[in-house]
């Protein structure tokens, strides 16, 4: 269980609330935590971080940017 964001570096209160959420995400920036049992990596085009979970299709969770744009337009607009 992370403790602290990963992106914005807030110190989370009670990571066990946050780790009731379907997929858990820091409350100040929206950066999306890390869960045990999953591997991860960053794509090298657009910095996303990608999820590898054994016999599925990684998928990826939009970065801070790409989130900043999701939020102002409804979508991300990443090239």
């Amino acid at each position: 269980m992370v403790r602290r964001c990963t992106c914005c570096g807030l110190e989370f209160e009670n990571p066990a609330a946050l780790y009731k959420m379907h997929l858990p995400a820091c409350p100040k920036c929206g950066e999306f935590l890390e869960q045990a049992g999953f591997e991860y990596g960053l794509c090298d085009g657009c910095g996303s971080k990608y999820e590898l979970m054994q016999g599925t299709k990684p998928s990826l969770l939009p970065n801070h940017k790409q989130r900043k744009a999701m939020n102002q337009v409804g979508r991300s607009r990443s090239k």
